[in-house]
């Protein structure tokens, strides 16, 4: 098998598995409505962290300032404490096409024709 396929299959399903991770730790505590928002420590996420970097610039994820109101995305969401799931956002977010899940989409199809063309060749080589 090629290595460069695995290696981009392997980032792909890696990020993935972490973005589903970080929205179940939202749903799990409850944290999806501004009124129930939730320190990132009460829900077990710790920083850095690149899923919750992509969440917070798109709006699936919500910052609450300290009157309770949801920060606008892009926003300064250093002023947030709390934080909550917006459900709505998430669900439009994964029905559309963007270019996260485009560059994802691209990272596996070259890794499917990398691993391809590492069978033509082994098939290649052994016919030799």
């Amino acid at each position: 098998m090629n290595i460069g396929a695995m290696v981009a299959i392997n980032a792909a399903a890696t990020a993935t598995r972490a973005r589903a991770a970080l929205v179940d730790a939202f749903r799990l505590s409850g944290a999806t409505a501004p009124e129930r928002a939730r320190p990132l420590v009460d829900l077990g996420i710790t920083l850095p962290n690149d899923s919750l970097t992509e969440l917070l610039r798109t709006g699936v994820v919500r910052g609450v300032d300290s009157r309770g109101r949801p920060v606008v995305p892009g926003d300064s969401d250093a002023r947030a404490k709390l934080f909550f799931l917006d459900e709505v956002a998430f669900v439009r977010q994964r029905d559309r096409p963007s270019g996260g899940h485009g560059a994802r989409a691209l990272a596996l199809i070259i890794g499917v024709i990398l691993l391809l063309t590492g069978i033509l060749v082994a098939i290649g080589a052994s016919g030799s």
